[in-house]
């Protein structure tokens, strides 16, 4: 039905839910009959908006930020049922919906266009039961992606903004949702199930060959490279993926040295002739299939160093710890805790300093997620423990 704009004025006044809990939206003059996002969507929503206000403020930006759910009017027969949007002004810039229930792909497209039509850069629709993203951006010609939860999530209007929702859900006083989506992918994690990498091969892997490669193919493909400017040196090898390598910035160092001295001090107080290696020393596990890896952890601990051989360790270490960055925590909290876990590393660490908490991955047991305040045994060395708030 459509209806006219002194209507449309008047009716958006008294716009509230009926009680059924339906609002009532307008889309180019129809009227359509819209549920707000339930309680899992509306704790997304304030979660992303939460990064999005933080980005907002860190980058100077004056626009603002809008919790729904919230009946908003753009233009004379626009009016939006919103569970989140960023505006400059009045001027909507990324808007935000959930999917509905019962909703359709015909609903998506209706609003995205309609949104478009009210100057909007960008919208996201989110479809929680099957997670993946709807990406309508508008700054350009239109375009459209389709991003599941487990991938990085790029703003075309806000450049500098990314996520990954997997990564940002939280239940209610438990655990990080990484430890959930760790156990629903758990039976990818024993030799007797194939193993695959989880993450956007677009957005974590920037390389452009698809084929994967073994360690010996992936040793060739360095040496060809040897002599560009670029970071091919610094290269992992993820499962038969290459991956390249962000530069690390001055907390990431901070905190592997840190541990790196910390657990070094006791190895020679206790005269242990084990040796402590950081990045970028590899480790080479392989099995000469395409399962081949050759990673660089931010610390892993071998025997001896006389088992170092042109700057690789041919072996599985006792122990590995990884720092995550947010860019990257898809690829460490999935890909790498599967690869670690297949070939059997004793003890391997995740450090999350955005979140203040390390989780460790035991062979055979539960992963158990410590606070910065908690003392940590690091199990391959007996004696040892390290309290994160001490020496972070």
């Amino acid at each position: 039905m459509s209806i006219c704009e002194p209507t449309a004025n008047e009716w958006i006044q008294n716009s509230r839910p009926s009680a059924d809990g339906l609002f009532s939206e307008m889309i180019g003059g129809r009227i359509l009959r819209s549920a707000a996002a339930d309680q899992d969507g509306r704790r997304l929503c304030f979660l992303l908006g939460t990064l999005l206000a933080d980005h907002l403020r860190l980058c100077g930006s004056s626009d603002r930020i809008i919790f729904g759910p919230e009946i908003r009017r753009f233009g004379a027969f626009n009016i939006f049922l919103t569970d989140l949007l960023t505006c400059d002004g009045d001027q909507p810039r990324l808007a935000i919906n959930m999917m509905p229930d019962n909703g359709s792909s015909f609903y998506g497209l209706d609003k995205a266009f309609a949104y478009r039509q009210a100057g909007a850069a960008e919208y996201w629709l989110i479809d929680l039961r099957e997670q993946f993203v709807c990406c309508f951006d508008f700054t350009g010609d239109v375009s459209f992606r389709r991003i599941s939860f487990d991938q990085l999530l790029r703003s075309s209007c806000y450049p500098e903004f990314s996520c990954c929702l997997t990564e940002i859900m939280l239940e209610d006083e438990q655990a990080l949702q990484e430890l959930a989506v760790f156990y629903r992918f758990k039976k990818e994690l024993y030799p007797a199930a194939p193993i695959s990498i989880l993450s956007d091969q677009k957005g974590l892997y920037q390389t452009e060959e698809e084929e994967t490669y073994t360690a010996d193919q992936f040793y060739r493909w360095i040496k060809a490279r040897e002599e560009l400017p670029d970071s091919s040196q610094f290269a992992q090898l993820l499962s038969g993926n290459i991956s390249l390598p962000a530069p690390h910035a001055f907390r990431h160092q901070y905190l592997q040295g840190s541990l790196y001295l910390a657990v070094r001090s006791f190895l020679r107080q206790t005269g242990s002739s084990w040796q402590l290696c950081f990045s970028p020393l590899a480790a080479e596990m392989h099995d000469g299939s395409a399962l081949d890896s050759v990673v660089r952890p931010d610390l892993f601990l071998i025997p001896s160093a006389d088992h170092l051989k042109d700057d690789i360790y041919r072996g599985v270490p006792l122990w590995i710890a990884e720092i995550a960055e947010p860019e990257n925590a898809v690829q460490t909290y999935l890909d790498k805790a599967q690869i670690y876990s297949y070939y059997g590393v004793p003890e391997f660490w995740i450090i999350n300093d955005w979140k203040k908490q390390v989780m460790v991955f035991c062979q055979g047991q539960e992963p158990v997620l410590y606070s910065y305040t908690d003392s940590i045994p690091l199990g391959p060395i007996p004696g040892l423990t390290i309290l994160p708030q001490d020496i972070f």
